[in-house]
């Protein structure tokens, strides 16, 4: 009995210290997910673009580090903005980004074509320092 105590409890152990090189990893990979995705958005997203206005039905989230800058990248990206709305898509985001009050934070919008439809990012810099 003691011995089946003891396997479990160091089991337990190597199983947390292995999920908590997965996640110490996984922060300098590059993540791409949806607000359906619950724990990664409440964990990944900063407020700046959970509250950025929504100028599309489709957006997605990226989310990058650097390790050696330590610099937070996070990306919102609204995808399939039609031509003869981006001017207005951009406009809008910029109006957000010139109204937030920053504080360490450096953010942009950029404009991407792509196959007759436009791709409009919010990209939000953020640093530890």
């Amino acid at each position: 009995m003691k011995f089946r105590r003891l396997g479990a409890i160091i089991a337990f152990m190597f199983f947390s210290a292995l999920l908590y090189c997965y996640f110490m990893v996984s922060v300098f990979t590059k993540k791409c997910y949806t607000q359906h995705d619950l724990l990664v958005y409440q964990l990944l997203t900063p407020k700046f673009l959970k509250q950025a206005p929504r100028v599309s039905s489709d957006w997605f989230f990226v989310s990058d580090t650097d390790e050696g800058s330590q610099l937070q990248r996070s990306e919102i990206v609204f995808t399939g903005v039609p031509k003869n709305d981006v001017l207005r898509a951009e406009e809008r985001l910029n109006a957000y980004v010139e109204s937030y009050p920053a504080s360490r934070e450096m953010m942009s919008v950029v404009v991407e074509a792509s196959a007759g439809n436009y791709n409009v990012k919010v990209i939000h810099y953020e640093s530890d320092e």
